[in-house]
């Protein structure tokens, strides 16, 4: 569901969107079988606009939290993605870390360790990384804000990681997949402007679909606060979206399902 303002089809200042534009590009000079990942892979093409002193490796993901900017969107069920990022950032990310990148709160990349259990060998072990990322472009718009910011780091898909809610989940039921299609709008858009490519994961939160006769339209119903009961869920569920992510992250299965 997409808040009133503004719409998803038009850029930051006006007109044509970035996705469209993209488009017409790619219909113009390349034809329809380019894909926008294609610059991600290039070889010496995607750290010019980096910001100095970081560092981005092989092991690094991009971590992504979807969700609706401003205080007005901050308590509602479709912002849980901003919801998991926030947790992420409070226990990796060091305030010195944050800045506005391409539309979007940026933090990192960070050494993911601390995700993972005190006990686990791979703490000591593992190099890998996460970059944290929440597109303020609202949710419908969600790509215009991903794609850059995968291009300035040179990150491919395959180490994206997209954090949404889920209708056909129940309340904090989580679900992790490689990759897929989906329904969801800030899904829906990202591969748009991946010219429909799919292949990045997902960690699906759930926030159930309202009551068959409550009279609630979808669009008012994941644009509702939770009630207290969900909330005391999606707390618990937040922690173990941190957990399932750093495990994935330090090569555990993309594939999971947790019921909380």
């Amino acid at each position: 569901a997409k808040p009133p303002a503004p719409k998803a089809t038009t850029s930051a200042g006006g007109g044509v969107s970035l996705c469209v534009r993209r488009a017409i590009v790619r219909a113009s000079r390349l034809g329809r079988k380019l894909v926008a990942q294609a610059s991600l892979l290039a070889a010496g093409n995607s750290n010019s606009s980096r910001p100095r002193n970081v560092v981005v490796s092989d092991s690094t993901w991009l971590i992504l939290g979807l969700g609706n900017p401003g205080r007005r969107y901050a308590q509602t069920r479709h912002n849980i993605g901003f919801v998991v990022l926030d947790a992420l950032v409070e226990r990796l990310a060091k305030t010195s870390l944050h800045r506005v990148e391409h539309n979007a709160h940026v933090w990192g990349p960070v050494d993911a360790a601390p995700l993972l259990a005190q006990d686990d060998k791979r703490r000591t072990t593992s190099a890998s990384q996460v970059l944290l990322a929440k597109p303020q472009t609202f949710m419908n718009a969600s790509g215009e804000a991903v794609i850059p910011l995968g291009e300035t780091y040179g990150i491919p898909p395959s180490r994206w990681l997209v954090v949404v809610d889920d209708l056909d989940l129940e309340t904090a039921e989580l679900r992790m997949k490689p990759k897929g299609s989906s329904t969801q709008n800030g899904m829906r858009s990202i591969a748009a402007c991946l010219d429909g490519n799919t292949d990045f994961a997902r960690l699906r939160v759930g926030i159930s679909r309202p009551p068959k006769d409550s009279g609630i339209s979808i669009v008012e119903y994941v644009l509702g606060e939770w009630t207290d009961e969900e909330a005391v869920k999606v707390s618990t569920a937040v922690d173990e979206a941190a957990s399932l992510i750093g495990d994935a992250v330090h090569g555990g299965p993309l594939t999971a399902k947790v019921k909380v």
